[in-house]
């Protein structure tokens, strides 16, 4: 699995990237006001997200061409990721009240 912005050769093996910093961002924010929850949000994610190791074709198919989603339940988030020969690539960390996917 990784956590990728892009899925080009180029970003292949960068761990730090766009869906890292969503989630970051994401546990910031949470922070603030409910660090527990904070934890355990992304212990949620990041579980949700490595388990589609083992189970790569679960989540449901993306908005996006080539894309798959799978919900962070009982959060408001998903995560947005490819599946390209049977390696998992996150894409991005969204919360659902936000708009998806964004306009150019």
């Amino acid at each position: 699995m990784r956590f990728l912005e892009n899925d080009s050769r180029e970003h292949e093996d960068h761990l730090v990237n766009r869906s890292v910093a969503e989630l970051v961002s994401i546990t910031e924010y949470i922070e603030e006001d409910d660090p527990g929850s904070a934890e355990r949000l992304t212990s949620n994610i990041f579980g949700q997200a490595v388990s589609l190791s083992v189970m790569p074709r679960r989540g449901k198919p993306g908005r996006l061409a080539g894309t798959r989603e799978i919900y962070i339940l009982p959060w408001p988030y998903f995560v947005v990721y490819r599946v390209i020969r049977n390696e998992v690539h996150i894409l991005h960390i969204r919360h659902t009240a936000r708009k998806w996917p964004p306009r150019p």
